[in-house]
């Protein structure tokens, strides 16, 4: 004699992840406008690139 089970399994999982870019965006923002400054100058040294736009 054969012996039938039915059964089901459910699972809820649910998980939290940073994405590179918001890391970099949390770290822009707690900058000081000073340390702000510095990072930018940084990145315009570093990057041929970028130029600074003088409109306002």
């Amino acid at each position: 004699m054969r012996r039938m089970e039915a059964g089901y399994d459910l699972n809820i999982e649910q998980r939290q992840w940073v994405s590179p870019s918001l890391i970099e965006a949390n770290y822009i923002l707690s900058l000081s406008r000073q340390e702000l400054e510095v990072v930018i100058n940084q990145e315009l040294d570093s990057n041929p690139a970028l130029e600074v736009s003088d409109e306002a």
